[in-house]
């Protein structure tokens, strides 16, 4: 059962543990409930191809935990570095061109932050 960011940040705010964010890798992280919305609309206007699914935006790892934070009020005690310090090679873009999809549905993608506080309401008591 593998841990989401999501899952491990929570865990790892509530043992009030110093933790190590990446500062420059980016993503543009949806909320499960609006993905799944996304993907039935899709799926009734029987759409066919590669759509992406994500935010209009994107923030950093680094900058998602911190806005997280704020909005739970929990204090989150880090410190950043470079994905690019990683023995293991890692993509530092994993933004998505949400171009397509906003056109095929016509609808513009919400905004990362959007996405956190929606993503908050799914969290059973944080």
């Amino acid at each position: 059962n593998k841990k989401t960011f999501i899952s491990w940040l929570t865990a790892e705010i509530k043992k009030k543990k110093k933790i190590i964010l990446f500062n420059d890798m980016i993503c543009s992280t949806l909320d499960v409930k609006t993905c799944a919305a996304l993907i039935k609309k899709l799926i009734i206007r029987n759409s066919v191809g590669i759509y992406n699914v994500g935010t209009l935006d994107s923030l950093s790892k680094k900058n998602f935990a911190v806005y997280f934070a704020k909005k739970t009020k929990l204090f989150l005690h880090y410190s950043e570095k470079s994905v690019n310090t990683m023995s293991v090679k890692r993509p530092n873009n994993l933004a998505l061109d949400v171009r397509k999809i906003e056109k095929k549905l016509k609808i513009k993608m919400i905004s990362s932050k959007k996405a956190i506080v929606r993503l908050i309401k799914t969290i059973p008591k944080i």
